[in-house]
């Protein structure tokens, strides 16, 4: 089995400046991506964001919890994930 057989292919883009709210909205579902796909205006990806990461920033009141980046092993920036 290769990852790209696993890989989820409903994906939805969101510019850096979407407020949580919606990219809950965008998330909420059970045939909803369990990520979005965050890209800048050319479309270049910035990043990822669960709905984990929105829960909680939005739990915590911190607004710019779900939008750090982290390291990963292979040295590529990602957004948290829960």
């Amino acid at each position: 089995v290769k990852v790209g057989e696993l890989a989820d292919r409903r994906l939805i883009p969101v510019r850096p400046d979407c407020e949580l709210g919606e990219a809950l909205r965008l998330l909420v579902g059970s045939k909803e991506p369990h990520m979005l796909l965050v890209t800048s205006a050319n479309g270049e990806l910035e990043g990822i964001v669960t709905k984990g990461d929105i829960l909680s920033a939005l739990s915590s009141g911190d607004n710019h919890s779900a939008s750090q980046p982290e390291e990963n092993p292979a040295g590529a920036k990602q957004a948290s994930s829960s």
